[in-house]
Parts: C-alpha cells; sequence; structure tokens
C-alpha cells in the first residue's frame, strides 16, 4: 500500500483504516486498533480531518491531512500534540524556530498559541487534544 492511495482516500473522503495500520504500524495499537472514525471535515484552504472516535482522553484524536502551503492556526483553548505521519513540512509555534519533523516526532502547541506550518509537500498528522483545566 502506498501513500498516494492514503492521499486519495483523504481526498474522496473515504478513508480506510486498514490502510493507516498498513502504513504507519507504531501507531496502529494507539488508535487505528481501537478508532471509529467519524465526521469528516473539509476546510476551504485544503485541509481535510477525520475525527477518529475511541481515541484521545476527553477529546477524541483527528486525522489529517495538509495540502501545499503555509498555514497558521490558532489552537485556542485546547493543548494540541501533533504526531507527524507522512509528507515533508516545517511546523513551530509563532515567535520559535521551525523545525522538519521525521515520521513519529510530537509537537505540544499549549493553548492560546499559534501553530506555523509551512507544508512542501501533502502531509499527514494526527492530532490529540487536550482541553484546558481550569
Amino acid at each position: 500500500m502506498s501513500i498516494s492511495v492514503l492521499l486519495d482516500q483523504f481526498q474522496n473522503q473515504n478513508l480506510d483504516l486498514s490502510v493507516l495500520k498498513e502504513l504507519f504500524p507504531d501507531f496502529t495499537s494507539t488508535y487505528f486498533s481501537k478508532a471509529n472514525l467519524g465526521k469528516t471535515n473539509s476546510y476551504p484552504n485544503g485541509v481535510v480531518s477525520v475525527t477518529m472516535e475511541g481515541t484521545g482522553d476527553k477529546l477524541p484524536s483527528t486525522i489529517g491531512l495538509l495540502p501545499v502551503g503555509e498555514f497558521a492556526f490558532e489552537v485556542g483553548s485546547n493543548t494540541e500534540t501533533m504526531h507527524f505521519l507522512s509528507g515533508d513540512l516545517s511546523w513551530g509555534v509563532k515567535g520559535e524556530s521551525l523545525v522538519q519533523p521525521k515520521t513519529g516526532d510530537t509537537l505540544v502547541i499549549p493553548f492560546d498559541q499559534t501553530l506555523i506550518l509551512e507544508v512542501k509537500s501533502p502531509s499527514i498528522y494526527i492530532c490529540d487534544y487536550s482541553p484546558k483545566e481550569n
């Protein structure tokens, strides 16, 4: 199975967990063996994310596709942990130097911060969300 098949599945909104298990076996026990794929969100900027019900601590995790481009996302009231799966991008928190992750690398974006992404080829990620404790 190839990444191009997975990219097509994202674009056609028919993501298949068996493809994810095969392509990213290190993430299977945490995400793909217990997830039920939920709502697909497609955004005007080309980002596609799919909710993975049954994963995450208090909020479901998502798996997403980032198209080529430069993006800034306001995190809001959640702390977000991104896991890089595939592609070519640089990431960081606004005001800090961007770094190029390898498969399996994570980036924690504290609540009320801005995530900066420079995507050079379509990239796939998982994101976990932790609500800010009051």
